[in-house]
């Protein structure tokens, strides 16, 4: 039974790695059942504790709470047991911490997740002390011992910068990394993921060349390894590639690792090859690379499944969106262009300081995008003048001075919220408000995970729920906050000031006194705006 749960492990694993936790799991749950017998429950604790993933995994927290149930009870029976004592002592007791972890970082909880990891790593290191105490059995290898402690410090580092504290988190990771790198060295599978791990975290920082070098060394790796070009590791590290240069607003390149990765997943089934396509940076970079009916069809279909998924008002569709109107700009469909930009810009100014997804670790590459957005609507603005309807130096006044104040905003909610709110009544609504961002986050990027398994391996009750569950929290966020508004308005204008319109700054300017605002945009959208025209200067007087 030992030794036929150990090669199960093994193949629970693989199956997990090529993203297929359905027939994970029905190995998990057998075995679960052969090994609740008397002298092999000790088993149980870390064939629970996948279990636990496997169901997370597959956005189904009522399963994956109960067996963190079940772990939590049979450590309470293990601990009158003879063998509850040196090596299994450790190692259970730290396969029931990292599931709750798990469960924990699932729903958002991120401080308790970090509590729990930190635990459960110091369980693993003691477990790992104790290795020579293993007794009857194949014992664990040492290898596997050291490479499970550095995946407990990377989700450390994770659940750090979920909570604001990047710096900390980004030494965490590296720590882990170095660490992989001295016991297995550079040309290793896990060294490889440890190296995506941290790129992954430089991109959501928009520390986007740091992310691009690491992430073509992950791809080496994987090269130098024989992995093959359409496996499923492959096709994340060329497309995450591919989508970080198209960050740097270098399109063509962005293009050929596109048209690479194509060329390696064409006999993919459709629906799992488009659940890795079909994403705002691939139709950015059609647009820019003249492509642009392959970019606006693209943008065309990520709109309808983004709706489907989250509704008109999330964020997501609205970026999206944002898309399909700069695709019909730029073939000079103005008025259809106009239409979608007065639909997405204003959930995106909305969302401008806290989204559905934020936290300290996306707020970058999100805000790049938002920013690109207002940037061509701006520029729409100009260009078609009074047939747009609306006065175009006031609105591109206020537009412009939304998304300046951005990362000025961001940093003071990041690091000053809470230090701020010395009332304890508007301490606890603050933080109230902060932890349902953050499980809303979580619960986000859980749902986006499961909507990109193919529909046939996917659990539609689970995402329904999913979705039940995010609205829910969305509702009460939004209450909060309104809460907060209300009984603490200077503190929520502190952290959510009201730019000022052109009428404030009128009323200000005494009229010997003119005010003249500036704002410098990325390249493409302008350029594209003022290609046949001068550049304009908004220049107010009282």
């Amino acid at each position: 039974m030992r030794q036929l749960s150990r090669l199960r492990q093994g193949l629970v694993l693989q199956y997990s790695a090529i993203g297929d936790p359905k027939k994970a799991i029905q190995i998990l749950l057998q075995t679960a059942r052969e090994t609740n017998v008397k002298g092999a429950k000790g088993w149980l604790f870390n064939i629970q504790r996948l279990i636990i993933e496997r169901y997370i995994q597959l956005g189904d927290f009522t399963q994956a709470e109960a067996y963190v149930r079940r772990n939590q009870a049979l450590i309470v029976e293990a601990r009158t047991w003879p063998t509850y004592v040196s090596f299994r002592k450790a190692s259970w007791e730290c396969d029931v911490e990292h599931g709750k972890a798990k469960l924990y970082e699932a729903r958002g909880q991120f401080r308790e997740a970090e509590v729990s990891y930190h635990r459960a790593e110091i369980l693993r290191r003691e477990s790992s002390r104790l290795l020579h105490t293993y007794g009857e059995g194949i014992p664990p290898p040492a290898a596997q011992l050291a490479q499970a402690i550095d995946f407990l410090i990377v989700s450390q580092g994770r659940m750090k910068a979920r909570q604001g504290r990047i710096a900390e988190g980004e030494a965490d990771v590296r720590r882990a990394l170095l660490s992989r790198l001295k016991a297995t060295g550079k040309y290793n599978l896990q060294t490889s993921n440890y190296i995506g791990f941290l790129a992954n975290l430089l991109v959501d920082q928009g520390r986007f060349a740091e992310a691009e070098q690491l992430t073509r060394a992950q791809i080496d790796v994987q090269h130098a390894l024989g992995v093959s070009n359409d496996s499923q590791i492959m096709a994340v590290a060329l497309n995450q590639l591919a989508s970080v240069i198209n960050l740097q607003g270098r399109w063509d390149e962005a293009a050929k690792v596109y048209d690479e990765l194509e060329g390696a997943i064409k006999r993919w089934d459709p629906g799992r090859r488009e659940a890795l396509q079909l994403n705002l940076e691939r139709i950015d970079t059609l647009y820019n690379t003249n492509n642009l009916a392959a970019g606006l069809s693209a943008a065309e279909r990520l709109l309808a499944r983004q709706r489907a998924r989250f509704g008109e008002q999330h964020v997501q569709t609205a970026l999206t969106r944002g898309l399909v109107a700069i695709g019909l700009a730029r073939l000079g469909r103005d008025s259809d262009a106009l239409r979608e930009f007065k639909a997405a810009v204003p959930v995106l100014l909305t969302r401008s300081r806290v989204t559905d997804e934020d936290d300290a670790t996306t707020a970058a590459a999100r805000e790049q995008r938002a920013q690109v957005v207002v940037e061509f609507y701006i520029a729409l603005l100009a260009r078609m003048g009074p047939a747009a309807g609306v006065d175009a130096a006031a609105e591109s006044f206020r537009l412009g001075d939304v998304i300046r104040g951005q990362s000025v905003q961001r940093a003071l909610v990041a690091s000053s919220a809470r230090a701020g709110a010395a009332n304890p009544a508007l301490a606890k609504l603050a933080r109230k408000a902060q932890d349902l961002d953050m499980q809303i986050a979580a619960q986000l990027g859980l749902l986006n995970n499961l909507l990109a398994l193919p529909p046939q391996e996917r659990d539609e009750k689970a995402v329904k729920a999913l979705q039940s569950e995010f609205e829910k929290m969305r509702i009460a966020r939004d209450g909060t906050k309104r809460d907060l508004a209300a009984r603490f308005p200077k503190y929520s204008s502190l952290l959510e000031p009201v730019p000022p319109t052109v009428d404030d700054i009128r009323a200000v300017l005494r009229s010997d006194e003119a005010f003249v605002s500036f704002y410098l945009g990325r390249d493409n959208s302008f350029a594209w705006a003022f290609s046949k025209m001068g550049a304009i200067t908004f220049a107010l007087s009282a």
